[in-house]
């Protein structure tokens, strides 16, 4: 007997008074006819959050095809499971759709791909777009979210509607500089919505590249959709330099022969003209050779695959020379709610993808010279980001020294601190010998607390052989972590200052708080003063 779920009852008893009593039996059929093959439950996709973890690099282990869940999906949800996961739980779509693996049984040249059933880029992992928030992983990610990877381009459909030049000044205003905008599908659908896409992305400077969602199981029908990919995009406007993705997802074309018959799509393109090809799939596909990265090239992959909670310091196949990653399918953009309202968000590794081309930098916000303690954390932890010679990606010349689990647990001076678009990084000490530059979050405070007390003494810096000895800061020494060294206290040598409030340290150190000439300079440590002079706390003529 067929398993009625929650939304099913809910769904007919809503319909009872609106359509045909045949319409709701059919739609209670269609939704109860998922597979625990087809999806993967709440239960288990909470369990797989709990265990994931991060990193600038990972390597994750092939996936098995079978119903249970792949082991490198502990750690990532990759668009592995193609054939399966595309099949529709909702009813409207099973009604509305037929199913990509009966069509495959056909001859490829009767496939005939309808509006309702042509599939968006990963498909495989998310569904179908217009109603991929019931089941797709994960929560939506705003594009103004800081701590995520690159956010350089985007991927779009028909599903994600006419876009206008407003849409994408919009997205161009938030850093997007490229959209991949999906052509055709097998030999027998055109994306409707695709000049508009196309022509408004060029109107405010965004690169347009184009995709080919991909069916072919021979060579022959390879060329088939290559040369109806080419014809479509030349009837588009787009010129032969445009990158051309191969979007090779489709479970049926695992046979054995995807990377032959992918070299042979590739070909056809370029004897047409268009010599920027790249090839777009799931990670495991390339992890367990269904796609040979070594025939195709890894300059000429675009790579999925989602990690739980993407953040900025994971630049997931990077260091094996992917072109591109694409690390989520649920970006939100402030004010561009059109179509399905979320898309697909990608790393460009190599500048093929976006408008600026080379390679891309981060953005340095800020920069500065804080000073206290912290330990670094225990190697699961460390080990998660890399120690540079320099603040990570903001330029030419940084490069990575090892991973951050070589000081697990030692004892850290933070000595600098900078922000960039990308995250915070902290240059760090380790027995008085600076070490490089790391991750914030791999590093934790051994901060002082303080008891404060108000003051007003005159004092004397001491002569520059001391005094140089001892830093100002601008909080009291080692009580927070945004405390800026402002220099030394020599500056200031055998200069009279005005004491306004002292700090006992948890540490048995005092420091004070002074002013020169009415301005209000710093902490420095007690020890920097030659002369503290008492207060002077009344004087009569006697």
């Amino acid at each position: 007997m067929k398993r009625i779920n929650k939304i099913s009852v809910i769904t007919m008893l809503m319909l009872t008074a609106l359509v045909p009593s045949s319409s709701i039996v059919y739609a209670i059929d269609a939704s109860s006819s998922e597979s625990a093959e087809e999806v993967i439950s709440t239960d288990t996709a909470e369990t797989l959050n709990s265990t994931s973890s991060s990193g600038e690099t990972s390597t994750e282990s092939s996936s098995s095809t079978s119903s249970s869940v792949p082991s490198e999906t502990k750690n990532s949800l990759d668009t592995s499971d193609a054939k399966d996961t595309w099949q529709s739980k909702d009813a409207e779509e099973t009604s509305e759709t037929t199913s990509s693996s009966e069509a495959n049984n056909k001859d490829e040249d009767e496939i005939v791909i309808t509006e309702d059933m042509n599939k968006p880029m990963g498909s495989g992992m998310k569904g179908t777009r217009r109603k991929r928030a019931a089941y797709a992983y994960g929560d939506p990610i705003s594009i103004t979210e800081a701590n995520r990877p690159p956010k350089n381009f985007i991927d779009v459909s028909s599903w994600n509607g006419s876009l206008s030049v407003a849409n994408y000044q919009t997205m161009k205003s938030y850093g997007i500089g490229g959209v991949v905008v999906k052509m055709t599908e097998a030999t027998t659908y055109q994306n409707p919505e695709r000049f508009a896409q196309v022509q408004n992305a060029n109107a405010v400077g965004i690169k347009v590249s184009a995709y080919h969602y991909s069916h072919f199981t021979t060579k022959d029908q390879a060329i088939k959709e290559a040369n109806y990919f080419a014809d479509t995009a030349i009837n588009t406007g787009l010129p032969k330099d445009t990158l051309m993705i191969n979007d090779a997802e489709e479970g049926s074309m695992n046979n054995g022969q995807l990377t032959a018959n992918s070299i042979a799509f590739a070909n056809q393109l370029k004897a047409r003209g268009f010599t920027n090809v790249l090839h777009y799939s799931m990670a495991a596909w390339f992890t367990e050779g269904v796609l040979s990265p070594t025939q195709l090239g890894t300059e000429n992959i675009w790579i999925a695959q989602y990690p739980f909670e993407p953040t900025a310091d994971q630049l997931w196949h990077k260091n094996e020379g992917y072109a591109a990653w694409q690390w989520s399918s649920l970006l939100t953009i402030p004010g561009v709610d059109i179509g399905v309202g979320v898309f697909d968000i990608n790393a460009d590794y190599t500048g093929r993808f976006t408008s600026s081309g080379g390679k891309q930098y981060d953005d340095l916000i800020s920069q500065k010279n804080y000073d206290y303690n912290a330990k670094v954390k225990v190697a699961s932890e460390a080990k998660k980001h890399d120690v540079y010679n320099g603040i990570y990606n903001v330029g030419p010349g940084v490069s990575s020294m090892g991973k951050g689990d070589i000081y697990a647990g030692q004892a850290a001076h933070i000595t600098g601190y900078a922000k960039t678009s990308r995250a915070e990084f902290l240059r760090f000490a380790i027995g008085g010998k600076t070490i490089g530059w790391m991750n914030k979050q791999a590093f934790t405070p051994t901060l002082n607390t303080a008891t404060y007390t108000k003051m007003n003494k005159q004092g004397i810096i001491a002569d520059a052989s001391i005094s140089n000895g001892h830093g100002v800061f601008s909080k009291a020494n080692n009580t927070a972590e945004d405390g800026e060294n402002l220099g030394r206290a020599s500056q200031y040598a055998n200069q009279v200052v005005t004491i306004i409030q002292s700090a006992k340290l948890s540490n048995g150190l005092t420091t004070y708080q002074f002013q020169l000439n009415g301005k209000t300079i710093g902490w420095v440590d007690s020890r920097a003063f030659g002369t503290i002079f008492d207060d002077l706390i009344s004087q009569k003529n006697y």
